[in-house]
């Protein structure tokens, strides 16, 4: 993901309340990770950190495809 699709959706979806702040620390988060790891910055993560991250992903995952759900035509 790209810094200004995450900014959109926080001026989108989080700011209005439409997603929960959680969603765009987590998205702010992975991104950060994402570039540490591409761009050779040592990336250290805990097997905690790691099952956090995923946690997050699949509680993203799932609030979106509820709010995409509910947000019908």
């Amino acid at each position: 993901m790209h810094s200004g699709a995450i900014s959109q959706s926080d001026q989108l979806y989080v700011k209005p309340a439409l997603l929960p702040r959680d969603f765009s620390r987590w998205l702010h988060d992975a991104f950060l990770n994402r570039q540490a790891a591409d761009y050779g910055s040592e990336l250290n993560l805990s097997r905690e950190d790691i099952d956090a991250l995923v946690a997050h992903a699949r509680d993203f995952l799932a609030g979106v495809r509820q709010f995409l759900g509910s947000s019908g035509p």
